[in-house]
């Protein structure tokens, strides 16, 4: 689990993260405003990341899951707390102090402890940025999911939630989250009337066809070719009673 001493302020799409790049954020962002977030999740709350290690790699950073507590999610002032995404922290550093003076873990009434998973990467293979192992298609995803929910549990979590996509692989690869079929596997239930369709989804998926995520992706994507529109695009939002 992260915490102070195994502190990541970014994601991975460059490839793994190494110990001197530990507490960097990316320069695009307020990395105060990132610092603080995360800092006071973990003070208040014990965590808000599951990390995977690969120890024969210098012990670096090649899976995360991040997650907020679902107090903090409803005051990110309807912002996606993606903290490489300059917009969506620009969002919530109007409202950080609500945000960091939330109430801690004992505070909290039990309607209220619920966790929302926010992203989960696995670092993959890259031309493009140079580096050629992938740690996909090992079970790390499975195995932080399983992590996050053996933790929640032992500190007295209620609740863990998040939106599952599409079972389709590239999208995993892209969107950064967990699909439908591996919440269900893990205890998950659909909550009704959660269905959503990106319409925003349509133009990653329509490179994707084309090659312009790569040859790879390309690749895979023909596997659901039929799937329509609609199918690609559509979520579910699922709950897990702990």
């Amino acid at each position: 689990m992260m915490d102070k001493k195994l502190f990541l302020c970014r994601c991975m799409p460059l490839g793994p993260v190494f110990e001197r790049d530990l507490g960097q954020t990316v320069p695009e962002v307020s990395g105060e405003t990132v610092k603080q977030i995360l800092n006071s999740a973990i003070e208040k709350y014990g965590s808000c990341a599951v990390l995977a290690i690969d120890t024969e790699l210098n012990n670096a950073i090649v899976g995360l899951l991040f997650f907020y507590p679902k107090i903090y999610v409803e005051n990110f002032n309807g912002a996606h707390p993606c903290i490489q995404n300059p917009k969506e922290i620009n969002k919530i550093e109007s409202v950080l102090d609500k945000i960091i003076s939330a109430p801690t873990f004992a505070e909290l009434k039990d309607e209220s402890k619920i966790l929302c998973i926010e992203c989960m990467q696995v670092v993959r293979k890259s031309s493009k940025h140079n580096w050629n192992k992938s740690y996909t298609s090992r079970g790390i995803g499975d195995g932080m999911l399983a992590k996050l929910i053996s933790w929640a549990q032992d500190f007295g979590w209620k609740k863990i939630r998040s939106v599952a996509i599409p079972d389709v692989k590239p999208l995993k690869l892209w969107w950064g989250n967990q699909t439908l079929n591996g919440f269900l596997k893990r205890g998950f239930k659909i909550i009704e009337d959660s269905v959503q369709y990106h319409e925003e989804v349509l133009e990653p998926v329509n490179n994707m066809k084309k090659g312009l995520h790569g040859l790879e992706i390309q690749k895979m994507r023909k596997k659901y070719e039929n799937l329509s529109d609609r199918d690609l695009i559509k979520t579910y939002q699922v709950e897990l009673v702990l």
